[in-house]
């Protein structure tokens, strides 16, 4: 017979995988096990309440009352110490029974959806969608991954998830644990309103969902990132940074706490584009530097290619020319941008950026006229035009001041003729007339480069002329 400490450490083993699962079992707000509770669930037929009441404390990593488990009755002998282990081990099977179930469901139609596409599932294997846990969590997955591809089906999804997880049985899957169901489904919702830009219901949404998880649920640290994360995703939509911040901030912490690298990559990914939004590349490089080492490819390969890329765009505008170079050759970007046109002209421009960066200027100026030509056959005429700032930036390091002038002004009629937002022909005129009294300098071509490169990202801003007269 193994010895007494080989069967504790085999007991709380059982326990630590369950905990793992992807359902959460602990339950906050429960007292010490009492004396009840252990004769309960140590004897010959334990109640199957009782018994999960006695699991989910277990899992909840009380110590003390998992050594009055073990050692429960004062009893010395080998033979009480091995039945307390027996009736542990089959406690623990019981439950775990019942989530392998709920799982292997979720995974064998998850693997039917991904195989075939969810808009390509016949009838029959529409209606063959499984019930209770399990097809809410398969809804939930399915939503997540229509964001970047169809947004409405995405909140379709969503809204579905939550129909489904208000219709599951309390007593059959324990009230806390199916209201941090809810709680996830009602973030989900929030989350595809938000990518759906129906902003004024977010807020509301979301409300409910922390409502549902603090006052009926366990209090999950996954959720409440989760909900941090999105309300953080919805401010920075909205254009107030710092609120985003501070709630991307709290869900990172949060994602660290239970181990989750990967989702505080992801977080980490938000707060670098958030500096990059607002004008500070140095700070955006050490968010994304962080994210790349965080994130896991075989989760999110789409997320670490993307992380790369705003990675590539912040060390060039940071100057940090030598790294970026280094990482456009170890990415393999290019080759995994080989079918997406755009996003392979936008690596473009960042060669440019670095040929610039490295004195390459004639190089780096053929490379951008080639970029802003080919965004602009794209109709990207805003983004052509921050492409060609950076032209206008090698043309004044070679002195080609004429050069610099007629490119101004083509940028600033090109504009006008695609009716971009009234600021940017304003800016753009005003850095007409300094080039054409020839007063113009480098910082001025920034600053105004700095100013499109946040009003795409919000269209209300208005244009100042101090912001380059008093350079």
């Amino acid at each position: 017979m193994p010895g007494r400490g080989g069967e504790e450490s085999c007991i709380f083993a059982i326990i630590g995988v369950l905990s793992r699962l992807d359902f959460l079992f602990a339950e906050e707000g429960m007292g010490h096990l009492r004396k009840h509770d252990l004769e309960a669930f140590l004897g010959d037929r334990p109640a199957r309440a009782s018994r999960r009441r006695v699991v989910r404390h277990l899992i909840s990593g009380c110590a003390d009352c998992g050594s009055r488990v073990l050692l429960s009755t004062g009893a010395e002998e080998d033979a009480v110490y091995d039945a307390c282990i027996d009736r542990a081990r089959q406690a623990v099977r019981g439950e775990e029974d019942l989530w392998r179930e709920e799982r292997e469901k979720r995974d064998q139609y998850l693997a039917l959806v991904r195989s075939k596409g969810w808009n390509k599932l016949t009838w029959k294997e529409r209606r063959s969608l499984p019930g209770g846990w399990a097809g809410v969590e398969i809804l939930l997955a399915v939503c997540f991954e229509a964001r970047y591809r169809d947004p409405r089906q995405m909140l379709r999804l969503a809204r579905q998830a939550r129909s489904a997880a208000e219709q599951l049985d309390p007593t059959f899957y324990g009230g806390r644990r199916l209201a941090d169901l809810k709680a996830r489904t009602w973030a989900e919702l929030g989350n595809a309103l938000r990518v759906n830009e129906q902003f004024d219901k977010v807020r509301d949404v979301l409300k409910r969902a922390r409502r549902l998880l603090e006052e009926q649920g366990t209090g999950d640290l996954l959720i409440q990132a989760r909900i941090d994360d999105i309300e953080g995703s919805f401010w920075k939509d909205q254009r107030f940074l710092r609120d985003a911040e501070d709630l991307l901030a709290s869900a990172g912490r949060r994602y660290l706490r239970i181990g989750e690298l990967h989702l505080a990559g992801r977080v980490l990914v938000k707060r670098g584009l958030n500096r990059i939004i607002d004008g500070q590349p140095r700070e955006a490089v050490t968010f994304l530097r962080q994210a790349v080492t965080l994130l896991d490819a075989e989760r999110d390969p789409q997320l670490i290619e993307t992380a790369q890329h705003n990675l590539l765009f912040a060390l060039a505008d940071a100057g940090e020319y030598r790294e970026a170079s280094e990482l456009l050759l170890q990415s393999g970007l290019r080759r995994k941008f080989a079918d997406d046109p755009l996003n392979l002209l936008r690596l473009r421009w960042v060669e440019a950026k670095i040929l610039a960066g490295h004195g390459r200027l004639a190089e780096a100026e053929k490379a951008l006229s080639d970029v802003r030509a080919s965004f602009r056959v794209r109709r990207l005429e805003l983004v052509a035009t921050i492409a060609g700032l950076d032209l206008a930036k090698v043309l004044f390091r070679q002195g080609k001041m004429d050069h610099l002038y007629r490119l101004v002004r083509e940028l600033r009629i090109a504009a006008e003729a695609y009716r971009l937002p009234d600021s940017v022909s304003r800016a753009l005129a005003t850095l007409e007339v300094m080039c054409q009294v020839r007063n113009v300098t480098l910082a001025m071509v920034e600053a105004v480069q700095r100013f499109f490169q946040r009003l795409e990202h919000n269209p209300s801003l208005i244009w100042d002329p101090e912001l380059i007269l008093l350079r």
